[in-house]
């Protein structure tokens, strides 16, 4: 329609989103040596009822800060995170793919990047429901779309990066294959 904000649209699309909160409150677990660089399971906790679980790669080396990525995996079949990470495909415990792996790559080339899992995806699928079914979010969140929380959780994810000692606020960037392309462009 002319005349209208492509904004209003975009905010029809996503839906009311929750309060967005002080800071993005998150558990970290012991960092794990791998080899090139150091990966450290996260888990965000924006909102008591929806964690999200997410790998945290960071070069090796003194802490500075450095440019960071949030690294949005494709479709996937409950594998989620670690494909960017480069620790599965497309299928839980499946080989690497390495066209997907940017998490990895960008590591090894001197960013911190953070791979989330993603609404229905990887650690997030519901108990008894198949990967990418949302029936456990609209039950829990009748008033929401399962696409407005995904940007959401980005943004919560952006503002976790944004409050690491190693990583440069002003650098920080978005990549993600599909799925993941998809929600980054939002």
């Amino acid at each position: 329609m002319p005349g209208r904000n492509p904004h209003n649209h975009l905010a029809d699309l996503l839906g009311p989103m929750p309060p967005t909160p002080k800071r993005t409150a998150a558990r970290l677990f012991a960092p794990e040596d791998a080899g090139d660089h150091l990966r450290r399971k996260v888990i965000l906790l924006p909102e008591s009822d929806d964690p999200i679980p997410a790998w945290l790669l960071t070069p090796k080396g003194p802490v500075r800060p450095r440019p960071a990525m949030l690294c949005l995996h494709s479709t996937t079949h409950g594998s989620g995170k670690d494909v960017p990470a480069g620790l599965a495909g497309f299928e839980p415990g499946s080989p690497p793919v390495e066209s997907r792996s940017y998490a990895l790559q960008l590591v090894r080339r001197g960013y911190v990047a953070l791979a989330p899992d993603l609404l229905c995806d990887g650690e997030r699928v519901s108990p008894g429901l198949k990967p990418y079914d949302t029936r456990d979010f609209y039950r829990r969140h009748p008033d929401q779309s399962a696409a407005g929380r995904i940007v959401w959780d980005c943004q919560r994810a952006v503002d976790f990066l944004r409050s690491l000692d190693g990583v440069d606020p002003a650098r920080i960037g978005v990549i993600g294959h599909s799925h993941g392309a998809h929600y980054g462009l939002f």
